[in-house]
């Protein structure tokens, strides 16, 4: 039973990788944008994979935005040990859509220079 576990698990981890990794290509691109983390919280995975739920705002053109990304990991350690790096209300880094400011992305690589994580 253990190993059909992991083997959903497994399954599921891909599936959400690749639905997140199709929603964020060619956003490298796009501009970057100031944001503030409203919530992060780590999920247990259940019959699914573990992921953490990182809600943030930001603000374009006097009009406030917020976005929730869901991102997967393998284990609930990995998880929680990813949500803990982040300080409540910290600044983050988006990127917006070019003439589509309610569709932002969250990547990781942008965030190397925010002073927000706990290391």
């Amino acid at each position: 039973m253990e190993e059909y576990l992991g083997l959903i698990r497994l399954v599921m981890l891909l599936f959400r990788e690749a639905r997140r990794s199709s929603s964020v290509s060619d956003t490298s691109q796009w501009p970057t944008h100031p944001a503030k983390l409203a919530n992060i919280i780590a999920l247990p995975g259940g019959l699914g994979c573990p992921s953490v739920e990182l809600v943030y705002v930001y603000t374009y053109a006097g009009s406030i935005y917020s976005n929730l990304e869901a991102i997967p990991f393998w284990s609930e350690r990995s998880a929680k040990k990813y949500a803990a790096k982040f300080a409540a209300d910290c600044d983050l880094v988006v990127r917006l859509e070019p003439g589509n400011p309610e569709r932002a992305v969250f990547l990781e690589d942008d965030q190397w220079n925010v002073r927000h994580l706990h290391l």
